[in-house]
C-alpha cells in the first residue's frame, strides 16, 4: 500500500482555509488531492477530522459575514446568490420541506388490512348474523305496524 500523502500540518492549513471560506473541495486542491481523499483523512485521522469540522465552522462564519456586510451594500449585493450559496453549503440554511400525504381527492388515506381466510370467514359469519338480526327486527316492526294499521282502519 502506498504511503499516505497526509501530513499533520494539514490540520492548521485546513483551519486557515476555512477562515477564508474555502470548501472541502478547495482545501483538497490546495493539498493536491481529491475531496474523497480529504474525506478519508477525516475518518482515518481524528485530529484532521476535528480540524476539518473547525474549518467548516470558520467557513460558515466567513460566509455569514459576507452576507451581513452585503446587506449594508444595498443593490450592489446579490442576496439571491448569497442565499443559494448558503443553502448549498450549510445544512441549517436549507429550506424546510414539508410533504403532506392524502388519499384520493385530498381525502383521508384508506388503510387496508389483510385478513387470513379464517379471519375473513369469521367476519363474514358475524356480518351474516347481524344482517339476520336486523332483518328480524325490521320484520317484527313491520308486523307491529301492520297490526296497528289493521286495528285503526275504519
Amino acid at each position: 500500500m502506498p504511503a499516505s500523502l497526509y501530513r499533520p500540518e494539514y490540520c492548521q492549513l485546513a483551519i486557515e482555509a476555512g477562515k477564508l471560506g474555502h470548501s472541502r473541495a478547495k482545501i483538497a486542491l490546495e493539498f493536491g488531492v481529491s475531496s474523497k481523499t480529504v474525506k478519508n483523512w477525516e475518518a482515518d485521522h481524528p485530529e484532521f477530522g476535528e480540524a476539518m469540522e473547525m474549518s467548516r465552522t470558520y467557513a460558515q462564519a466567513y460566509w455569514e459575514d459576507v452576507g451581513a456586510t452585503g446587506i449594508m451594500m444595498g443593490k450592489q449585493f446579490n442576496a439571491n446568490v448569497w442565499k443559494t450559496v448558503m443553502e448549498c453549503r450549510f445544512s441549517e440554511y436549507q429550506p424546510i420541506k414539508r410533504t403532506e400525504i392524502s388519499g384520493p381527492g385530498g381525502g383521508p388515506i384508506q388503510q387496508v388490512q389483510e385478513l387470513t381466510d379464517a379471519e375473513l370467514a369469521q367476519r363474514l359469519a358475524d356480518t351474516e348474523r347481524e344482517i339476520k338480526r336486523v332483518r328480524a327486527e325490521l320484520d317484527a316492526a313491520s308486523a307491529r305496524s301492520a297490526r296497528t294499521s289493521a286495528h285503526t282502519d275504519f
